[in-house]
């Protein structure tokens, strides 16, 4: 798979952590995998550009990825592009027969802190 990944220099070091829940890829049965991509790390003065990461995101939806591989995959295309410290790719799949999961490749003393997403008004 061409890597699509691209980093921007950033003047800082910091903690970044991105979540995306529109992740979906195809399981070796050819039927859809749901669920949220959570990318954690800390920043060496760059930081992966966002743009390229929701085409990458966007790219998996027509790639077939064994389950428990995905979060590899993900963090080895990172990898490629981008120097971290403690980088952490996490996968939460929605139930699919009744069986959810959650795949972590990288640091796996960090813990996603997602926050909901909240509709209505008031809230």
């Amino acid at each position: 798979m061409k890597n699509i990944l691209k980093m921007k220099k950033i003047n800082s070091t910091s903690y970044i952590e991105f979540s995306s829940p529109e992740l979906l890829f195809l399981g070796e049965s050819g039927q859809p995998y749901r669920g949220t991509l959570y990318i954690q790390y800390y920043c060496m003065n760059e930081t992966l550009d966002l743009i390229s990461l929701k085409k990458y995101i966007t790219s998996l939806r027509s790639k077939i990825i064994i389950l428990e591989e995905v979060a590899n995959i993900i963090y080895c295309d990172i990898s490629k592009v981008m120097n971290s410290k403690d980088l952490c790719v996490t996968v939460k799949t929605s139930p699919r027969g009744g069986i959810s999961s959650t795949i972590q490749h990288g640091n796996i003393n960090i813990v996603p802190k997602a926050k909901p997403i909240f509709f209505g008004v008031g809230v």
